[in-house]
């Protein structure tokens, strides 16, 4: 794809898949790569991407239904 907004994380030329309905969603480390450094936590479930265009965002999990929020952050740290 050319792009690909998570959020308001804006990412260039990535490869993508599809999926059969109801598979689990996978973000694959080629798509991690664009928005290093990112880090992950499990308790809560949460994504933060930081190299991204035009501001750094977290996905955050809303529940186990594979669900997620996202929301835009000024600054990760």
């Amino acid at each position: 794809m050319s792009s690909f907004t998570l959020g308001g994380c804006v990412l260039e030329d990535i490869e993508v898949a599809e999926t059969p309905p109801n598979a689990k969603n996978l973000l694959g480390l080629s798509v991690l790569r664009k928005a290093a450094p990112f880090t992950f936590s499990l308790e809560p479930a949460e994504l933060q991407l930081s190299n991204c265009n035009p501001a750094a965002t977290y996905v955050k999990a809303q529940d186990e239904g594979n669900s997620h929020q996202t929301s835009g952050l000024s600054s990760l740290y």
